[in-house]
């Protein structure tokens, strides 16, 4: 394959999943729990696939697209930037620790990847609320957010991460042989 089809095909690609990490974010769900309301997605999926076919920059591109198209809807901010942040992240990151264990798919390599990616979101996503809430004036809440809310955000981080790192595994043989776009 020359280096022109590859390019196409991971534009095509990252396109699609980040279309599919926007419906994700859409439809994703919030769960009221004992210790607050936290939100249950399995959007990033979508970038981690990217990220172990086309690489780190290609997943932190699909992160940037989608999460800026999911964003729209809330419209732009000051911290729009910093709510896209994660997902940018989580796309580099997983990119990076996939070629750093020699790419490897099998689920114990994806799901090392994937959890460190969802623990990193989760942390940015937390540092985005405690900005936010500096920003509208309700600094007081920070507390209860590192304090009480932060462990059940990490839990379920963890708990979605080991979730996608089954689908993961499972998607990305099929994609990996139908693109011919792995990186080896």
């Amino acid at each position: 394959m020359s280096k022109t089809q590859k390019q196409l095909k991971l534009i095509c690609l990252s396109a699609m999943m980040a279309a599919i990490f926007v419906v994700l974010d859409y439809f994703s769900d919030s769960v009221s729990l004992p210790l607050g309301n936290h939100k249950l997605s399995f959007n990033g999926l979508p970038i981690l696939i990217v990220s172990v076919l086309g690489g780190p920059l290609w997943g932190a591109a699909t992160g940037f697209v989608g999460c800026f198209i999911s964003q729209l809807r809330w419209g732009l901010e000051a911290m729009t930037a910093l709510w896209i942040l994660p997902e940018v992240v989580r796309g580099l990151l997983m990119g990076l620790i996939f070629i750093a264990l020699k790419r490897s798919l099998k689920p114990w390599s994806l799901g090392i990847g994937v959890v460190a990616s969802s623990i990193t979101v989760t942390l940015l996503n937390t540092l985005a609320l405690i900005v936010n809430y500096y920003v509208h004036g309700v600094g007081k809440g920070v507390y209860v957010l590192l304090a009480v809310e932060l462990p059940t955000r990490l839990l379920l981080g963890i708990a979605t991460a080991v979730l996608m790192t089954a689908a993961l595994s499972l998607i990305t043989p099929p994609l990996k042989k139908a693109t011919k776009l792995y990186n080896r």
